[in-house]
C-alpha cells in the first residue's frame, strides 16, 4: 500500500483521498492470520476495522484503536501496518513530532515490513511539513537510495523536486 503525500484531508476536501484509503481498508481485510497459539484470529480484518476510523476521520479513535492493535497484537505481521497507520493518524491531525516518532517505529520495530519504506517517505514529509528541509532532503535522499524502482523511491523523488534548496 503506497504512502499519499497529502494523507488524508482535515476536512474531506474531495472524495479521492477517501477513496484510495477505502481501497487500503480493502486491502487489509484478509482472511483468518494463523496466531503464535494455533488459533486463527481475524487479525486483518481487526486491523481494517480500525482503518475504518480514519475513513470516517475519527483521528482520536483511529489512534487509540491502532495502539490497542499494537499492544494486542505485537509480533503479529500486520503490526508493522498498524504502527504505520498510527502515524497517518498523527499526521492527519498535524501532530507531527508524534508521527515521526510513529514512523520510525515501523523502521525501527518492523525493518522488513512493507510499510517501512513508506514510514521512512512519510518521514521526509513529516519533517518537510516542520519545515525542516535540510532533514526532509536527507531522509527523501534516503529512501531513493535504499529502495531503488519502488514507488515509495518515486514519491520520495518527486517530493524532492519540489523541496526548496
Amino acid at each position: 500500500v503506497p504512502a499519499v503525500e497529502h494523507s488524508l484531508p482535515r476536512g474531506a476536501r474531495d472524495g479521492q483521498a477517501e477513496g484510495r484509503l477505502a481501497q487500503r481498508q480493502r486491502r487489509l481485510q484478509v482472511p483468518q492470520e494463523p496466531r503464535p497459539s494455533g488459533r486463527a484470529a481475524p487479525v486483518g480484518m481487526v486491523l481494517g476495522d480500525r482503518v475504518g476510523h480514519l475513513l470516517q476521520q475519527d483521528y482520536g479513535a483511529a489512534e487509540s484503536a491502532f495502539d490497542d492493535f499494537i499492544k494486542r497484537y505485537p509480533s503479529d505481521g500486520l503490526a508493522g501496518n498498524a504502527q504505520y497507520w498510527l502515524g497517518e493518524a498523527h499526521y492527519v491531525n498535524r501532530e507531527y513530532q508524534n508521527a515521526i516518532a510513529a514512523f520510525q517505529r515501523v523502521t525501527t520495530d518492523w525493518p522488513e515490513s512493507r510499510k517501512a519504506p513508506d514510514a521512512l517517505v512519510k518521514i521526509g514529509f513529516t519533517q518537510a511539513a516542520l519545515n525542516r528541509t535540510g532533514d526532509a532532503r536527507i531522509t527523501l535522499e534516503d529512501v531513493v537510495r535504499r529502495y531503488p524502482g519502488t514507488e515509495a523511491a518515486q514519491l520520495a523523488a518527486d517530493r524532492l523536486k519540489r523541496l526548496p534548496r
